[in-house]
């Protein structure tokens, strides 16, 4: 049931990232790189989160598997 819960966590980081990216491009190209830097933000600390919690994800599998 955990495993399932943080595949699930895993997953809407992911759609965080690829949308929060998107949008952050598409103001790039409408606005130019003035105005748009400070988009980039979200996408880097939601791809943060990502690695953190896949990385945490994979020690949780490996403990699992040594049990």
């Amino acid at each position: 049931m955990n495993n399932k819960i943080t595949e699930i966590v895993l997953i809407f980081w992911a759609i965080v990232v690829v949308a929060s990216l998107a949008f952050s491009i598409y103001v790039l190209a409408v606005d130019g790189w003035e105005h748009a830097y400070s988009h980039f933000f979200i996408p880097a600390i939601s791809l943060m989160w990502l690695l953190f919690r896949w990385g945490m994800y994979k020690k949780m599998k490996k403990h699992e598997q040594e049990r």
